[in-house]
């Protein structure tokens, strides 16, 4: 402040502003002070911070703290506006009151504060032991409050401000925490007390420090903010107030206009909160009450159609309507939600809530049903990637099929290790995570859609180390197929056949290498279906034979071979049944000539032959498949099958050929069957020198079941050479007693053989050694 002399018109300026705070805290003073002696005045001034109730903030008291920028009102008016929201609140008690002369606000004692917080213990907003609890009410300081980057005011959700009115303002005063400075000014515990006219010590209660801040702030303003915005005190802002050789700004901000009317809406706040009589807390609990009511409601719903989904269970009905006009029925869903409200109230009001108002909001609705399905598949989802990325390297399995809709669909599978370092096992996952709609096959299109989607998912491709995909073209295709193009962004996603497919399709290609073997597998798809069309027929053939007859399958083998070994073991007794179903007048004439011409058929040299050597190829076949089928087996033993089941139809070549060539004419002679036949010779094409051989019946047969063991072992040694080069490289690492041996020779040099091989796994196995020691796992390791 200058020497210069004010002048009048200041003068006259300062007196107006003196005589408008004294008329305030006249009025103030007026509606809260009871009439006695001293004794008496001072212990109710100690209690009006405590007792002093009053009902919701005046809309004008509101408008001045929030908006006071925006307001044109006179400090005239706002002093007859408090006069009269005063008169009408305290109506019954004015007669006791009187008029008291005071430039200081009144302050209650710590007793009384302590009691009314005591009392409103139970009206917590908060959870102490819950994450979701701000600071400020963790650490019982209000530097930590949010404050707004421009207008520097603190940002306090009506919730929060109703927690720090409830605890009240002496945790938050820190007295006990005090900073002592030697040789330097800090706030001392005389600032937290105050002497009033009559000679009375009174608390601040709206004095806080925060000793992260080393600040003192006020608690009113804090939260009821009304001064205006070029005269605000910096007990109201982000930093605080530090000028503690300032002392005499702390009485000069408690005379302050805009505190007082802070504290007054302060006061009224909590007497409201302590009395349960507010508003918003009445509005707050009605909101409370509906919401959890509502949650309880969607748990229900939730839960059945889970339910429903894990049975693999449709939800919809014929007339989805809880009040159906007919005898329809209602869909797995609403049945199930009508079962339950049997027996749950909370359910039972809800549905018939809903009976009586149709179109009321129920969550029952198809729609609803749709969207509660994707946020489940969403959540399980989701939980799935999460298990992926922790295990951060995987392998992709893919597979397309159109559907009903004739939509070609991509299916997609992940195979990850998951290791639970807590009980310390390690499970080999396959996670589904959907399908993908495709619209074009070729291996580009495919490359982009599972890089988009993997993208999407946050997997990471160059964390990828297998693909597993089908024998097709398009997908195991070696120059442009699907797995190259993989490989050409990530060498480390190696490449392996479905060796179970592989082996299927060696088998259907070698069934195909020659026109006798095709028409024996024809005549028993005749037979199967011969039989299925009637069910006379079907009942005596499960009579005579032992093994019901299967029709054959070109995706599973092993359904070739029950429909192979049915009519191998019962040959007798289904000629026998053929010529009986052939002379039966009862029979129309279509099954009559029907089981004629299929005996016919049975009954020839070729089909007599093939029948015994299918009957053990496919024997063997069958075996293997059904090995690598095993959830436990590895890509070392599959190979070791693989080659063995090669050894063994290199041996069966010669001995199964003449084997089955000897009992077929046996049955041939028993039966009649005529084998040798009249050799027919091919004619010769223009140009061509070489004459047909001529070969016997027997001969040619011998020929067909050679050809069909030489493809067979050329289709297996192409379709698993893959295998066979993964297990050259990486074999070794199942091979647990030739790595734990140092001094076996060849286990020296397969260790030297493999160790290029190794860098193909030395990011694996730095980071796997990582997350060992990272997770405190290092003596598992």
């Amino acid at each position: 402040m200058s020497g210069r002399k004010r002048s009048g018109a200041q003068n006259r300026k300062r007196k107006r502003e003196a005589e408008i705070a004294f008329k305030k805290s006249s009025v103030l003073l007026a509606a809260f002070l009871k009439k006695g002696k001293k004794e008496d005045e001072a212990a109710n001034i100690s209690s009006l911070e405590s007792e002093d109730g009053g009902y919701q903030p005046s809309v004008l008291e509101h408008d001045v703290g929030a908006n006071v920028e925006n307001i044109a009102v006179s400090e005239e008016n706002i002093i007859q506006t408090d006069i009269s929201v005063c008169a009408e609140r305290n109506s019954d008690n004015t007669e006791d009151r009187e008029t008291q002369h005071s430039d200081e606000p009144v302050e209650s004692n710590e007793e009384d504060n302590i009691s009314g917080r005591e009392a409103a213990n139970n009206k917590t907003h908060y959870d102490v032991q819950s994450d979701a609890v701000p600071d400020v009410l963790k650490f019982h300081d209000v530097g930590y409050l949010d404050f707004d980057e421009v207008t520097k005011l603190p940002k306090v959700p009506q919730s929060l401000r109703d927690e720090l009115i409830t605890l009240g303002p002496i945790l938050f005063q820190h007295t006990d925490n005090l900073p002592s400075l030697h040789g330097e000014r800090s706030i001392t515990s005389a600032w937290f007390k105050r002497r009033l006219a009559n000679g009375e010590e009174v608390n601040r209660s709206w004095l806080l420090y925060s000793p992260i801040n080393k600040a003192a702030y006020c608690f009113c303003c804090l939260l009821f903010t009304s001064s205006p915005s070029n005269s605000r005190a910096s007990f109201e802002l982000k930093n605080g107030f530090n000028k503690w050789r300032k002392p005499e700004k702390l009485k000069c901000h408690e005379n302050n206009l805009s505190h007082r009317r802070a504290f007054t809406t302060w006061k009224e706040a909590e007497r409201r909160l302590i009395d349960g009589t507010e508003i918003a807390a009445i509005a707050q609990a009605q909101i409370h009450s509906e919401k959890q009511r509502w949650r309880d409601i969607l748990q229900r719903i939730l839960t059945c159609i889970n339910f429903l989904v894990s049975q693999n269970l449709a939800l919809r009905g014929h007339e989805e309507n809880l009040n159906p006009r007919t005898d329809k029925n209602v869909g797995n869903f609403l049945a199930l939600i009508k079962l339950i409200a049997q027996f749950d109230p909370v359910l039972a009001k809800h549905v018939q809530h809903a009976e009586q108002n149709p179109g009321s909001v129920s969550y029952l609705s198809p729609e609803i049903q749709n969207e509660f399905i994707h946020i489940l598949a969403s959540t399980v989802k989701s939980q799935l990637l999460q298990d992926i990325r922790k295990s951060k390297y995987y392998g992709i399995l893919l597979d397309s099929t159109p559907d009903l809709g004739h939509r070609e669909q991509l299916s997609q599978i992940i195979r990850f290790v998951d290791v639970n370092f807590q009980t310390k096992q390690v499970t080999i996952k396959e996670s589904f995570l959907g399908y993908i709609e495709i619209h074009s096959k070729d291996a580009a299109s495919l490359e982009k859609v599972i890089v988009e989607r993997l993208k999407s998912d946050a997997i990471s491709l160059a964390d990828c180390r297998a693909q597993c995909y089908d024998n097709a073209a398009v997908m195991a295709g070696h120059i442009s197929g699907l797995q190259q193009r993989i490989c050409e962004r990530n060498n480390k996603a190696l490449f392996v056949n479905c060796d179970n497919h592989s082996l299927n399709l060696a088998g259907v290609h070698s069934s195909k290498q020659d026109p006798v073997v095709v028409t024996f597998f024809g005549t028993l798809e005749n037979i199967y279906l011969f039989f299925s069309h009637s069910t006379v027929c079907w009942e005596e053939l499960k009579r005579v034979l032992p093994i019901t007859v299967k029709r054959e399958s070109a995706t599973r083998w092993s359904a070739r071979l029950e429909a192979v070994r049915a009519i191998f073991e019962g040959l007798n007794e289904l000629v026998q049944l053929l010529e009986k179903l052939s002379e039966d007048s009862t029979m129309t004439p279509e099954t009559r000539s029907g089981a004629e011409q299929l005996q016919a058929c049975i009954l020839k040299f070729n089909i007599i032959v093939l029948l015994q050597f299918w009957n053990t190829v496919l024997g063997k076949i069958d075996r293997v498949q059904k090995r690598l089928q095993d959830p436990t087996m590895n890509f070392k033993e599959a190979a070791t099958d693989i080659e063995s089941l090669e050894q063994e139809f290199v041996k069966l070549r010669d001995d199964l050929s003449q084997a089955a060539v000897e009992n077929a004419k046996t049955k041939c002679t028993v039966w009649g069957v005529q084998v040798n036949r009249r050799i027919r010779q091919r004619k010769r094409m223009p140009g061509e020198l070489e004459r047909d051989a001529g070969l016997s019946p027997e001969e040619e047969i011998v020929r067909v079941m050679k050809n069909v063991f030489d493809r067979l072992q050329q289709e297996m040694s192409t379709r698993f050479s893959r295998l066979k080069d993964l297990n050259t490289k990486f074999g070794f690492l199942l091979d647990v007693k030739t790595l734990l041996s140092d001094t076996d020779e060849d286990a020296i040099r397969v260790k030297k053989k493999s160790r290029m091989h190794m860098e193909l796994l030395r990011d694996l196995h730095i980071t796997t050694q990582n997350r060992y020691y990272d997770g405190k796992q290092s003596d598992w390791y």
